[in-house]
């Protein structure tokens, strides 16, 4: 029965797997001379909506906003073909991103110009933010039933934004760096048999991805002195 309700996505998002950006397109990218030469490269082939609003004029609070508000547009759509009751558990992995400006901000008292709320309004933004999340996590995850099984697919997400947690390790060892990352939820979204551990492998994906590209555009946008 999951997997019936889950038909449509994982036929949606295999399409989507193909498009992604190859490892050799990701190392292109990164080794690219200047901000204007990486914007290029990020603009071309299937990935071009994430970054059609920026310019070579764009600073670094501009990048954060616009890479932030596709990642949030994607994750919001991806949610939509989901059986209802998990729609909000894969929303609220559209927060993880903003979880240490957050803990940051409340410290300082000044958030920065980019931080804005990721794919829906959040539930708190004191100095523990992630603990709010998890929290927050926990409550969804028992409404949505069945869903423990997810934040151990999840676990090498949940670690890199939350530290780590002995209630979330994935069987094996946990992987590290973007190459093992990114193995590990492609063959978590291959074995997971067109259920929900498939489509949240692919959501893990998608919020690496954000964050890789984030951070090659914003890295050369500060050397440019765009910010």
């Amino acid at each position: 029965m999951a997997a019936a309700g889950f038909a449509y996505a994982m036929a949606r998002l295999h399409a989507r797997l193909a498009a992604r950006r190859s490892e050799a397109e990701w190392q292109q990218l990164e080794a690219s001379l200047d901000f204007a030469h990486a914007l290029e490269l990020a603009g071309r082939g299937a990935s071009a909506r994430s970054t059609r609003q920026l310019t070579r004029e764009s600073g670094v609070h501009e990048v954060e906003a616009v890479l932030r508000q596709v990642a949030a547009a994607d994750l919001a759509e991806i949610a939509g073909w989901l059986p209802p009751r998990w729609r909000e558990l894969a929303l609220w992995l559209g927060q993880l991103p903003y979880l240490r400006a957050r803990e940051a901000a409340a410290e300082d008292g000044a958030a920065p110009d980019w931080l804005e709320p990721g794919g829906e309004a959040w539930v708190g933004a004191g100095a523990d933010a992630a603990g709010e999340w998890r929290a927050e996590w926990a409550r969804r995850c028992r409404k949505a039933g069945g869903a423990g099984a997810i934040s151990a697919v999840l676990a090498p997400l949940l670690a890199r934004f939350l530290g780590a947690s002995s209630g979330d390790r994935p069987a094996g060892a946990v992987p590290t760096g973007w190459a093992g990352l990114e193995r590990y939820f492609l063959k978590a979204f291959r074995t997971g048999q067109g259920g929900p551990a498939g489509v949240f492998a692919f959501l893990g994906l998608l919020v690496l991805d954000n964050e890789r590209l984030r951070g090659v555009l914003v890295g050369h946008a500060v050397f440019a002195g765009g910010a």
